[in-house]
């Protein structure tokens, strides 16, 4: 009878423990943030400032994907699994459609978590929108501060990033998407973290949807509220953060002459000013520059880049390898000037691959009707093209391998033209035959971009990556694999160079842009 006694309560002991077990919440922490996540529904419900000892309760951190054939949420999906190895949790999600993967990774002893979806379908499926969270932040005096920017030159209706700020009476939490041009919003105390990707899913592939981050911060001696600007705590962990996403500066100080802004050639290269643009080398080598940006794309063969077709391989002529061996008698490095979807926009340039009309900006369809005069259809190619790209790519890194460059750089817009701002004029490609859903291409071309540089610095990890135009306009998340970017602002859009200038030096000082 004891035995039977004592076997029943050892029962009942171990059933209260897997019940505690079941409600203890799942825990990440390092010494600056902890995590605590929901085992039910694998959903973030409080963040911990180790830093100021607060607790941020957090309700809704839900997920959802809006697909032109369906719509699924974390709230009527099952949790699959939920397990933490190390500084990653990951939470799956299942159905006949789509499967979700949520992953938070904690980097070490950061202040920050990263919030990442990776979406599977079963079939070929128009991704229309995609909302990463939904939180509403609860803690004793929190205030959400929402803070955009860049703060001037975007389009009417086209919103640029923002962070969100919970501001308390110690410090305070703060959330937003790396992803320039999001579709976030702040209504009421309810932040919406969301994107509108526009692209067709391939069936089984996986998509890895831009993050979204939650990081805290403390309060510091230099905090002082002025209007349209973060606190100095909240810039500086802004700052910290966006540091340890993009990494330390891989080349350190490299002095760069701008080819474009000195006078060398800019259009195809001839016999008579390839020896000019030695000569202009000679003088750059005797001030001690030691790096040499092209003025004019692919070396000046326009001719050549106009009519490659599909298996030529990038190989440059004798006048650009005289000039580049002339450079490495110098000891001078050069950047290839290359391009994105038309061979020189600014002189006698031409689309890429002109056997493949399909692949052109608005092919099969027309431009929209308000778009402006330069926006022309056909001008360019569209980088939404997954075909495209992987040709491109292939091209791109012949060129690094063969020229030999040992710097990339790209400069233009999304549409084949000289350099439309970035924010003023969102990719829009109407042809319903490309890998974006027609009239939507902003996401799919500023993905495209990224996948470009991210495979130069895979393949060529010495290669020292420059970024002009699109990237320059599309703010810090469009800057992952770029080693240094160029901010002047041409066209002048706070009325004239010199005070955008300042303007631009002004943020910089409080936020990365």
């Amino acid at each position: 009878m004891k035995r039977v006694f004592i076997t029943t309560l050892s029962l009942m002991v171990l059933l209260a423990s897997a019940c505690a077990w079941a409600q203890e919440p799942l825990r990440l922490e390092n010494s600056r943030i902890s995590l605590s996540f929901d085992r039910k529904s694998g959903a973030l419900t409080a963040i911990g400032n180790k830093l100021t000892a607060e607790i941020y309760g957090i309700c809704g951190d839900e997920w959802e994907v809006e697909a032109v054939e369906f719509q699924a949420k974390s709230a009527d999906l099952k949790l699959a699994s939920l397990s933490c190895q190390g500084e990653v949790v990951t939470a799956r999600y299942a159905s006949d459609r789509i499967i979700v993967e949520v992953t938070y990774t904690l980097h070490g002893e950061n202040h920050f978590v990263e919030k990442q979806l990776a979406l599977t379908g079963s079939g070929v499926h128009g991704l229309k929108k995609v909302t990463v969270s939904r939180p509403t932040f609860s803690c004793p005096g929190l205030q959400m501060v929402p803070y955009r920017y860049p703060k001037f030159g975007h389009a009417p209706g086209r919103e640029p990033e923002c962070t969100f700020f919970g501001r308390t009476a110690k410090g305070g939490l703060f959330t937003g998407l790396e992803y320039s041009f999001d579709s976030s919003a702040l209504k009421g105390d309810n932040v919406i973290l969301e994107l509108a990707p526009g692209l067709k899913m391939r069936a089984g592939e996986k998509l890895l949807c831009e993050p979204a981050y939650f990081g805290v911060y403390q309060h510091g001696p230099f905090d002082k509220e002025t209007k349209d600007l973060p606190l100095q705590s909240e810039s500086d962990a802004m700052v910290a953060m966006t540091s340890a996403i993009l990494g330390p500066p891989r080349f350190g100080l490299v002095p760069i002459m701008n080819g474009w802004m000195s006078q060398t050639e800019r259009g195809e290269s001839t016999e008579q000013s390839i020896a000019q643009d030695m000569k202009a080398l000679d003088v750059m080598a005797q001030c001690g520059i030691d790096w040499y940006s092209d003025a004019h794309p692919w070396g000046g063969e326009i001719s050549r880049m106009n009519v490659l077709g599909a298996d030529d391989k990038y190989q440059p002529g004798p006048m650009v390898q005289k000039f580049l061996e002339h450079a490495r008698k110098l000891n001078v490095k050069v950047m290839l000037f290359a391009t994105l979807n038309n061979t020189h926009p600014w002189a006698a340039g031409k689309p890429f691959r002109q056997d493949r009309p399909d692949w052109l900006i608005d092919a099969g369809a027309s431009r929209p009707a308000n778009a402006p005069a330069w926006r022309q259809s056909g001008k360019g190619n569209c980088i939404g093209v997954r075909d495209f790209r992987e040709w491109l790519d292939r091209i791109y890194l012949e060129a690094i391998a063969g020229g030999p460059y040992q710097g990339w750089e790209m400069d233009g817009d999304f549409f084949g033209g000289m350099g439309a701002v970035g924010q003023l004029v969102p990719a829009d490609c109407q042809s319903g035959k490309h890998d974006h859903l027609p009239g939507n291409s902003d996401y799919a071309s500023q993905k495209a971009l990224t996948q470009i540089m991210a495979g130069i610095r895979q393949d060529s990890p010495k290669t020292y990556i420059e970024a002009f135009r699109p990237s320059q306009d599309l703010g810090i998340w469009a800057l992952k694999y770029v080693d240094s970017c160029f901010t002047l602002d041409e066209y002048g859009v706070q009325s004239g160079n010199l005070a955008s200038g300042d303007i631009r030096r002004e943020l910089a000082t409080r936020v990365l842009l």
